[in-house]
This record gives C-alpha cells, structure tokens and sequence, in this order.
C-alpha cells in the first residue's frame, strides 16, 4: 500500500480495513475507510455484504481482494490473490467455520476474477 501510495499519478487506491489506522500515512494517494468487523465470525459477511456495500457508494473501478476472497456480488473487475491452498492441504488447522466459508469460495473467487495472483511458484503450481 505504501508502494502505491508513492506512485505519481492520478489514480486514487482504497483501503478498505476493519483496522484502518493500520494504513495511516500511507501517502497522498491512499484513502483508508473502516469497514467494521464485529467479530472474526462475521468474515463472510464483512466479504459479502459489508464490503460490497462500501465499495458501491465509493463506485471503484477496479477491487482487488488480497486474501483469497473476492465479494460474491460486485459490479467491477475484481483481481484476487490466492497466497496457498492450506485450507486444502492442511484442513486441521482451520476451524469449521473457515471450511464453510473459504473451500467453496476459493474456487469461485478464482473463476469471478479478471486476474489470479499467486505470489509463490507454489502456490501458482497448486492453483494451476
């Protein structure tokens, strides 16, 4: 974010957190807006319908989710990063309520998106 936040230009990069003064000072180009999470429960709410909701007043041209998840219903392009398969490969090590969410929406947020990002060999070899 600070990378992009440094770039000259006039494109504008929303961040959308529920810890938004994590992103302070992050330059000129860098709006921050708090989406609340009430509780880590509620992610898939915050992904689906929280979210979205922002993003619509804001009109974005373009939402980049970082975390493998892309909002189900959203009207721009939308480019996901995918950082592994874990939730596939190491499935104890998540609780049940990341199973419902994240293995379905994995594959659907790879299908809906204009760009997969996978920032290891590995992972671009298991999404492959």
């Amino acid at each position: 974010v600070r990378a992009l936040g440094a770039l000259d230009g006039d494109d504008v990069y929303l961040v959308c957190s529920n810890r938004p003064h994590d992103f302070a000072g992050m330059g000129p180009q860098v709006e921050v807006i708090e989406v609340p999470l009430p509780a880590a429960a509620l992610e898939p709410v915050w992904d689906h319908v929280l979210l979205p909701r922002a993003l619509r007043r804001r009109r974005v041209d373009l939402y980049h989710g970082i975390k493998g998840a892309l909002p189900i219903a959203l009207a721009c392009p939308r480019v996901v990063t995918i950082h592994d398969l874990a939730i596939y490969a190491c499935p104890e090590t998540f609780a049940w309520q990341q199973h419902l969410h994240m293995r379905p929406h994995l594959r659907l947020a790879a299908r809906q998106a204009a760009h997969v990002i996978a920032d290891s060999a590995h992972a671009r070899d298991d999404i492959g």
